[in-house]
């Protein structure tokens, strides 16, 4: 897996890391890249610096799709504790992947 830092979103009192995550996987036989998304959220309280990060690994198999999620996740100041009922719903309303690539990414999650 890797990852990189794709956008930073900074609030009053917290800064807000959006990287990609891609990840290869086999399917019938091909490998496939699928994206996923981390956020870290980074914030000094009384001198000392606090960290919550939180993942979702294969959310797409399209680079423009994950891109254009980070960039929505990072003008709305996502925070690691809202990510995954985001990323549901949005999944649930089949934004991200066509009838086919649901099927990739559903085996992943039976798989994993």
């Amino acid at each position: 897996m890797q990852k990189e830092l794709y956008k930073i979103a900074a609030a009053k009192n917290f800064r807000l890391e959006y990287s990609v995550l891609t990840n290869a996987i086999e399917h019938e036989g091909q490998l496939i890249t699928v994206y996923g998304v981390e956020i870290i959220k980074k914030q000094r309280k009384d001198g000392v610096l606090l960290s919550e990060t939180k993942s979702i690994k294969n959310i797409c198999v399209s680079e423009d799709q994950i891109k254009k999620l980070v960039q929505t996740l990072a003008e709305n100041l996502v925070t690691p504790i809202t990510l995954k009922d985001i990323v549901e719903d949005l999944i649930a309303e089949h934004k991200f992947a066509t009838p086919e690539e649901q099927e990739i990414l559903d085996s992943v999650f039976i798989s994993a």
